[in-house]
């Protein structure tokens, strides 16, 4: 069985260091720590002593305001954690600079709500749609928009794909629920899992009385290119700008690759840069095999 997560190896320097990192778990050494990277920001010293996620107890509980926005986080998590400790996503903002206030944004794997929420502040005339499978994130998704005021917010407890029906959806990495996902009957093993529904885009929309997306934000793990097939009679009518992981390796294991992905985008006339640096546009001759970072189209 394939082992997802990132830790299950650790050298020696980094098991030394965790017994550093340790001192700064809850209480006052945490808020210390805080105030000190909220200060010198991600790049200085503060940054390499924050306890990773794995060293905190399960369902280590955090409420807290990151840009305006309130939260409850579980910092045993991956991306609640990096949510937590301040950490940036320089992609997701290149990408969130293009959306307007007037947009109708999709949220194609909403997750927990961090960037619906972020959608919901910059669009306050506009609407924000969020589709996420997992009955349990999506219990924590509703959790996190109940904490806000934002009355642009749309949610659907129902995966996108070019097939609709019922699918499982496997937690293979227990501390990053992001990582759901649906796996082939080979790699399926002992993962716990979720029955998830799956509708069409173009269905889902029809049923939402959506007839216009400015923007697209897509993270399903690997099942971008199922999202993106649903939708290409919308894509072609509508020109969103898109937001979407490429990960070869996750879409490999759905029968697809980084490549097919970007030659799918660039038949339908898009643009395609890395979020990280938005003047690199890429090609169908970039080398693809094994990337993992995220893309902006327009």
């Amino acid at each position: 069985m394939k082992n997802y997560s990132y830790h299950h190896q650790t050298s020696l320097k980094t098991k030394i260091l965790n017994q550093i990192r340790k001192v700064f778990i809850d209480g006052y050494p945490e808020k210390f720590l805080l105030n000190r990277i909220a200060k010198s920001g991600v790049n200085g010293f503060w940054i390499k002593v924050i306890p990773p996620e794995y060293l905190y107890p399960t369902s280590s509980w955090r409420y807290c305001e990151r840009n305006g926005i309130q939260l409850k986080l579980n910092i045993s998590n991956v991306v609640d954690h990096l949510k937590y400790f301040l950490f940036d996503d320089t992609g997701f903002e290149n990408f969130l600079k293009l959306v307007q206030p007037h947009f109708t944004v999709l949220d194609i794997g909403a997750n927990i709500g961090m960037t619906a929420l972020e959608f919901a502040k910059k669009v306050p005339t506009g609407r924000v749609v969020c589709f996420e499978p997992s009955p349990s994130n999506f219990n924590r998704l509703s959790e996190n928009i109940d904490l806000n005021d934002f009355k642009n917010i749309i949610t659907s407890n129902t995966g996108i794909g070019s097939v609709a029906g019922q699918f499982r959806l496997f937690n293979v990495v227990e501390s990053n629920p992001g990582m759901k996902r649906i796996l082939n009957d080979a790699e399926m093993g002992n993962f716990e899992t979720e029955t998830i529904v799956v509708d069409t885009l173009e269905s889902q929309l029809e049923q939402l009385d959506i007839d216009g997306v400015h923007a697209i934000k897509i993270d399903v793990e690997g099942f971008e290119m199922e999202v993106l097939k649903s939708a290409t009679t919308f894509l072609e009518k509508c020109k969103p700008i898109l937001f979407i992981e490429l990960d070869d390796n996750n879409l490999k294991e759905q029968h697809s690759s980084a490549l097919l992905l970007i030659k799918y985008l660039i038949g339908l006339d898009y643009k395609i840069f890395k979020a990280l640096d938005d003047q690199q546009q890429l090609d169908s001759n970039y080398e693809y095999s094994n990337c993992h970072f995220d893309i902006i189209c327009q």
